[in-house]
């Protein structure tokens, strides 16, 4: 009974257990005369089993090998961790970045394919625009001095700015230019505090690595971007916000209607979370001032 209740728990249709002396010749039966066998052999051999144990006594032990296992494990975690938290930024974003690629890059380049009828631009003016931002870009990544890469970024933007115009978008141009406006002045009021070059990488390969990341970054958000555009199954919702904006916002100006109006609360969520960091940087400057008095 005792049998059978424990088949029972593990295996409803276990059935009922049978005890009996003999079952037969069967494979479990070979095994046990072979175990016994093989002990009366070790037996018998005693002082043989003996010498040969001593001899072997120097041969790796599944102990010793796991130790050394640990340690080497522990070795590993430990030069990886020197390489990947070393506490520079740029290595940490380069990881990142590097992980974009090999994961959702390789996925974009074997799964999917480009949509046809891609149109570089519309307009000659497009296509000029465009590559004076790309020449800004590519300067801004080869600047030595912080004010000239500060300059090469203000171009970016304000180019951005010039496609928006070109576009029909003077709105988006406007908030574009005073945006990029902004960040060239906190750039420059806080360039005062930092060395005139960058520091020079001591990583020889630095430079071409940083480049090739991300020009590959580069590629994969382009072609990422024309991907999605080029795998839309559903009508756009820009539809809605075009028919929408007249009769139940009474604005003619789409992109204001949708950013104090149908999207107000994001608007809102988006100012309070810039005048929170605002307010944490005053503080940490005022901080730094009262040190430096107290100093």
């Amino acid at each position: 009974p005792l049998v059978g209740g424990g088949a029972g728990a593990l295996d409803a249709a276990a059935g009922k257990a049978h005890l009996a002396l003999w079952h037969g010749f069967t494979p479990a039966l070979g095994l046990s005369v072979l175990t016994l066998a093989a002990g009366a052999l070790l037996v018998a051999g005693a002082g043989t089993v003996e010498r040969v144990q001593a001899r072997l006594a120097g041969a790796p032990s599944a102990a010793g090998v796991y130790s050394s296992a640990l340690v080497g494990l522990n070795r590993l975690a430990d030069r990886v961790t020197a390489v990947l938290q070393n506490g520079s930024l740029p290595v940490y974003l380069g990881v990142i970045l590097l992980t974009v690629l090999a994961l959702p890059g390789l996925a974009l380049l074997t799964r999917t394919r480009l949509p046809g009828g891609v149109v570089v631009g519309e307009s000659p003016l497009q296509v000029v625009v465009a590559g004076v931002v790309l020449a800004a870009a590519v300067g801004a990544a080869f600047a030595r001095r912080r004010f000239a890469a500060v300059l090469f970024l203000g171009g970016v933007g304000y180019g951005v700015a010039v496609l928006f115009v070109i576009q029909g978008a003077p709105d988006l141009a406007l908030t574009q230019l005073l945006v990029e406006t902004l960040a060239v002045v906190i750039f420059v009021l806080v360039l005062r505090h930092l060395p005139e070059r960058f520091e020079p990488s001591a990583w020889r390969l630095g430079q071409a690595t940083r480049v090739a990341v991300a020009g590959g970054v580069g590629v994969f958000v382009a072609a990422f971007s024309l991907v999605a555009a080029g795998a839309r199954t559903a009508e756009p919702v820009s539809g809605a916000y075009l028919e929408q904006a007249v009769p139940e916002a009474g604005g003619q100006n789409v992109v204001n209607v949708i950013l104090v109006d149908f999207r107000a609360f994001d608007t809102l969520g988006e100012i309070t979370v810039l005048t929170v960091a605002a307010l944490g940087i005053v503080s940490l400057v005022q901080a730094g001032r009262r040190q430096q008095d107290e100093a």
